[in-house]
């Protein structure tokens, strides 16, 4: 294999792989880091690719957890009616289920964008669904 070629598959795979490491605030570190220093076009885009997923998955979660403290904020701190006893009883749920799937979500998709480039690394991984920002 030309170096160059596992040059790109290398970093377009830490680009990806980077999403594991959230902990450590790697997912946005790394792949800015990839994106300003590569001279490869092909993996400045894997890595701007992997920024802009992680970058929507930041802004649901965000705004789930903000839709769900405004829930009990008014369930607890406003009049009690009907309806916002029905918000708290099915939408903090549905919210915490959809927190979970963005969660998985955010385990599966870096995981085929490694597969993807494994198989192929001459061609840049496109998530479907995410805001492209970058």
């Amino acid at each position: 294999m030309h170096p160059k070629m596992s040059q790109r598959r290398l970093l377009s795979l830490v680009a990806h792989g980077s999403g594991f490491f959230s902990f450590l605030l790697l997912f946005l570190t790394i792949p800015t880091i990839i994106a300003f220093t590569s001279n490869d076009e092909i993996t400045k885009e894997n890595a701007r690719e992997s920024l802009n997923f992680q970058i929507t998955v930041i802004i649901l979660i965000l705004l789930l957890f903000s839709l769900i403290a405004l829930f009990f904020r008014m369930f607890w701190l406003e009049n009690v009616t009907s309806i916002s006893i029905i918000m708290a009883i099915v939408g903090v749920p549905l919210m915490i289920a959809l927190i979970g799937i963005i969660t998985i979500m955010d385990l599966i998709m870096p995981l085929i964008a490694i597969m993807e480039i494994l198989n192929n690394p001459y061609r840049v991984y496109r998530y479907s669904f995410i805001l492209r920002i970058l």
